[in-house]
């Protein structure tokens, strides 16, 4: 096919990613967005590759009939979805394929344990963090996000995955914005006072947090601002201010002061207590990340071990979790910050003595306190294991592992570096994202040969 050809094609799967896929007999794969399985549709070409090529969806000539109309008024705009256009039980089915497609062509794995997606009762309003830069619309200041692979802000009523205590709260800071005529933050020309709202819920508590992202460390006029946001709401435990000078798309900088307030909000997994500060890692969807950690501990359960190991443990959240199973649980991340926040979390669940948190690279501490009695946690970033890692585990052997992942693809590779020392016992799919392709695995490994 050619750049600018138009043709006629059948979307026959749905990509990491969520782009329809088409293959045309005798010619390479073909991506279209916002196209779905069993749909007959009238594209054109705007890339092309060796192995593949994008067009741009023009007609659907037959409609999937698990096709909906998106709520979202921005879903097409923003980016921030990919599946709002497929009803749900059709997304928790594309997200196993995704799976599936995954260990099969990349770990080169043909036999798999049977599994599903888990899914949420109502997959909407289910974010407990945003980030939203801010723009002028009309002379009026507003949020939004940026549209995929750009810089240009797409503006919206509300998000319809945002938690709605933070859509309130979004609502509530920009009118104060907009009264104070403050100056949002021009990117070309590193100019403007406010870059982005931070914006922080706990679903079990009700608390929130919010943090101003300005450009300047003056404390005016964000002080006053803070002073009537939390007087208005209760539910706003606190209010910050984060300070970024840098020319960069990074969001936050390295100083943040709390300007009035509690510095933390506190949220429940389960019966266990975390807190949460603006620079620190909690999971999105809290009511999906109990899920997701109950099937880790039914997993764990069936591994007999001395201890467990927990790689990239973050601020600690899976061992904590898992700390009834063990009579000793270590944890290590790279993150100082983090380990911080996962000692204190230990502390104020009664568990010091039981679980312990170190900084450390993985492939530097996995070494020293790995053992063939170990059961190995492993929720690595995106980007996977580092090849030590993998080469640590295959040569101490550890009786069991279970890797949790965000990134099929990443999975599928580690995996496949793994196999020829362990075999996969359970899967199970945990979908923390609707509307969303991201999907969250975990998968239970087991030592072959006991």
């Amino acid at each position: 096919m050619k750049q600018g050809e138009t043709a006629t094609v059948e979307i026959v799967d749905l990509a990491y990613g969520g782009e329809g896929v088409a293959r045309p007999q005798g010619k390479p794969v073909v991506f279209v967005a916002e196209a779905l399985p069993g749909e007959r549709v009238r594209i054109q070409i705007t890339e092309v590759r060796d192995s593949y090529s994008r067009g741009k969806l023009l007609e659907i000539i037959q409609n999937s009939r698990e096709r909906v109309s998106p709520p979202c008024p921005v879903y097409q705009r923003c980016g921030g979805c990919q599946l709002q256009h497929l009803e749900y039980s059709g997304q928790l089915r594309a997200k196993r394929g995704m799976i599936l497609d995954s260990l099969e062509r990349i770990a080169k794995i043909s036999e798999l344990p049977d599994f599903r997606v888990q899914g949420m009762d109502f997959p909407w309003y289910y974010r407990n963090k945003g980030q939203f830069p801010l723009g002028l619309k009309d002379d009026e200041i507003r949020a939004g996000f940026y549209r995929s692979g750009s810089h240009e802000l797409v503006f919206f009523p509300e998000c319809r995955i945002q938690d709605q205590p933070i859509n309130r709260l979004l609502d509530r800071t920009v009118e104060l914005l907009q009264q104070r005529e403050v100056e949002p933050y021009r990117e070309e020309k590193h100019q403007g006072e406010l870059r982005h709202l931070l914006l922080r819920s706990a679903r079990c508590t009700g608390q929130q947090q919010l943090t101003f992202i300005t450009r300047e460390k003056k404390r005016s006029p964000w002080q006053e601002l803070a002073e009537k946001l939390i007087q208005g709401n209760p539910g706003l435990k606190g209010v910050h201010q984060n300070i970024n000078p840098s020319r960069t798309n990074v969001i936050l900088g390295e100083e943040t002061r709390l300007l009035v307030g509690e510095p933390y909000i506190t949220e429940y997994l389960e019966f266990y207590r975390f807190i949460i500060y603006p620079e620190s890692f909690f999971q999105i969807n809290q009511l999906m990340a109990v899920k997701l950690y109950d099937t880790v501990r039914e997993m764990a359960g069936k591994i007999s071990s001395g201890e467990i190991v927990d790689a990239y443990c973050g601020t600690g959240s899976i061992g904590i979790y898992l700390s009834e199973l063990s009579s000793r649980l270590v944890g290590f991340d790279s993150s100082q910050a983090a380990i911080e926040a996962a000692r204190f979390n230990a502390r104020i669940n009664g568990l010091e003595g039981k679980v312990k948190f170190h900084q450390a690279e993985a492939e530097e501490a996995l070494a020293e306190v790995l053992n063939p009695a170990s059961l190995l946690i492993l929720d690595p970033p995106r980007s996977g294991l580092d090849s030590v890692v993998r080469k640590d585990i295959l040569e101490i052997g550890p009786g069991g592992i279970i890797y949790v992942s965000c990134n099929p693809g990443t999975l599928a590779r580690d995996l496949k570096g793994l196999k020829e020392r362990y075999r996969i016992s359970e899967i199970s799919g945990i979908d923390m994202f609707p509307q969303t392709y991201h999907i969250e695995t975990a998968v239970l490994l087991e030592r072959k040969g006991g």
